[in-house]
């Protein structure tokens, strides 16, 4: 900018000259007689073009980006997990081990056998509504029970127990370590979020085992897409 500026200076003082007049023009295009008569100059700052958005406006701020951190073959499992629409398995962590069916938005729960009599309003099977976050308390053993049936409303915070859904629905990160074999199926050995492991059933997307915070969790005997509507209401037996 500053070259072309002098360049068109000489231009203007040679054509002055040529056109016999005395006076010199000055950098900021003035025209007197003596260089020392000169205003002072600065050397003008180059803008940056504005940007500007459709029609005029504002221009738009970009999307944020998707999180990022799961692999695609395992945020695929995910996805197929998500749509599994009803499961049976047996949960066990440590000692303890509980047979659970859950369908659509209902869950049953089987507890751990007292082996004992059970007296009216006890209960060994507890159902739970999932939509109304409600528990009903059945006794359903008829060799166990005084009276088998229903006992009315029981605690749903107390019963509820974390499902293989909700141990995927956990997941921020994940990364596929290797495939291997557990109860008889292809499992993809997982790395997720902060040093977490779950091992992830190769076909239909759910977690058979998950590592998390030093508790291990295992479900066992799944059956995928089996239990009906039936298999979650009051059984006699």
């Amino acid at each position: 900018m500053k070259t072309i500026i002098t360049i068109i200076l000489i231009a203007l003082s040679l054509l002055i000259i040529g056109c016999g007049s005395e006076l010199v023009a000055c950098q900021t295009g003035e025209l007197v007689e003596d260089l020392s008569e000169c205003p002072p100059y600065t050397e003008p700052t180059e803008q940056q073009p504005i940007a500007e958005g459709p029609r005029g406006g504002a221009v738009a701020q970009p999307e944020p980006s998707a999180p990022v951190g799961i692999d695609p073959e395992i945020k695929e499992l995910i996805d197929k997990g998500a749509g599994v629409e009803s499961v049976s398995y047996w949960v066990r962590e440590g000692s303890s081990k509980e047979y659970v069916i859950i369908w659509s938005n209902g869950m049953k729960r089987y507890l751990p056998s007292q082996g004992k009599v059970l007296k009216e309003g006890e209960y060994d099977t507890v159902y739970l509504d999932l939509a109304a976050t409600t528990a009903e308390g059945y006794c359903e053993i008829r060799k166990k029970c005084e009276k088998t049936g229903s006992v009315g409303s029981v605690s749903f915070d107390t019963y509820y127990i974390e499902t293989p859904f909700d141990w995927n629905a956990k997941i921020r990160s994940a990364q596929k370590v290797e495939i291997e074999r557990m109860q008889k199926r292809d499992v993809i050995k997982t790395a997720v979020n902060d040093g977490d492991t779950y091992y992830i059933d190769a076909y239909y997307g759910l977690p058979l085992r998950v590592i998390v915070d030093g508790r291990q969790i295992t479900f066992e005997e799944f059956v995928f897409n089996g239990p009906t509507q039936d298999d979650i209401l009051f059984q006699e037996r």
